[in-house]
C-alpha cells in the first residue's frame, strides 16, 4: 500500500485496495475433490477483477524509471500488463547491444 501512498492515492482509495487484498481464500478442486477453504491473502489471484489494475498502478513507477532512461537513449519501452519490452533501433548492431546491455540494464 505504501506504493499507492507514494503515488498520491487518496486513503479511499488505498483503503479500498487494502481490503480487497486482505482476507481472501481459495479452494482447490480436482474431478470431483474439493478441498477445505485455505486463506489466500498473499496476492492477487489471476483472473481476478482487480488483478490488471493492481498490475498496472504497480508497474507504472518502475516503467516510468526505464522510459525517462530509454528517452535518454533514443530507446522505447513498451508493456502489456506485467511483460514489457526495451526497443532500441540504430544502423549498428553493437550500440543496440551497448544500449539495451547498459543503458537500460
Amino acid at each position: 500500500m505504501a506504493n499507492l501512498w507514494k503515488q498520491g492515492f487518496p486513503p479511499l482509495v488505498v483503503n479500498f485496495f487494502a481490503s480487497y487484498l486482505v482476507g481472501r481464500s481459495t479452494s482447490y478442486k480436482w474431478n470431483t475433490f474439493v478441498s477445505d477453504l485455505r486463506l489466500a491473502d498473499v496476492r492477487v489471484g489471476q483472473g481476478s477483477a482487480l488483478s490488471l489494475v493492481i498490475s498496472a498502478l504497480f508497474i507504472a513507477p518502475i516503467m516510468k524509471l526505464f522510459k525517462l532512461q530509454a528517452i535518454r537513449l533514443g530507446s522505447t519501452l513498451l508493456s502489456y500488463v506485467d511483460n514489457g519490452t526495451a526497443i532500441t533501433q540504430s544502423k549498428s548492431l553493437n550500440d543496440n547491444n551497448t544500449v539495451l546491455k547498459v543503458g537500460l540494464g
